[in-house]
């Protein structure tokens, strides 16, 4: 375990977790294609509100057709499956280089590196993330699942899939339950690279 993720796994500083938060908007806004929320100078918890309603409702106008102001989704005629797959596939890829950021940060080398990462980023978030060496992933509350539908959640979760990617160098994400479903908690499994193992 590397210096920096030894430290992170004590403490991370409000304004490292503020940093993180404000990069997750940005992401977000760029999926989208359009100018992140103004949090400047807004304390972290509002902040995170901010996040997740800024989410909920680009997800919401994404779904029901009415992201005419979203302009890489609107402007043609895309089919609600076109619509979804373009923003899913932002995401996912935004979120990857976001991970990867986190990973050259840290110093993650190992898939026990991974999850440790992992479960500091999401404390962060107000999620109680618990993963395991062999992928297993165990998510008991969940800060976003107050504001998140079943079809939010499965939109947003692209952002999940990225960064679990951008930190282990690749891989695989793949829920098999979630609270946002009636779940008593998130399960997914992770598959490792090769590289990692």
């Amino acid at each position: 375990m590397s210096l920096n993720l030894f430290l992170a796994r004590r403490h991370v500083p409000t304004w490292i977790r503020r940093r993180k938060l404000d990069e997750l908007l940005r992401l977000t806004a760029r999926a989208f294609e359009v100018a992140p929320p103004a949090v400047k100078g807004v304390p972290f918890e509002d902040a995170l509100l901010k996040f997740a309603e800024f989410s909920r409702d680009l997800s919401t106008r994404l779904f029901e057709g009415t992201e005419g102001n979203i302009p890489g989704v609107g402007g043609r005629s895309w089919s609600a499956q076109e619509r979804e797959a373009k923003v899913r596939s932002r995401l996912f890829v935004e979120a990857y280089r976001f991970g990867q950021e986190i990973r050259d940060e840290l110093g993650v080398f190992t898939p026990k590196d991974v999850m440790e990462a992992a479960r500091i980023l999401y404390r962060g978030l107000d999620i109680d993330f618990q993963g395991d060496v062999g992928g297993g992933i165990v998510v008991r509350a969940c800060y976003f699942s107050r504001f998140y539908d079943p079809r939010i959640c499965r939109l947003m979760s692209s952002v999940d899939e990225g960064v679990l990617a951008g930190l282990a160098g690749g891989g695989r994400l793949e829920f098999t339950a979630r609270l946002t479903e009636g779940s008593d908690c998130c399960r997914a499994c992770f598959s490792f690279p090769e590289a990692v193992l």
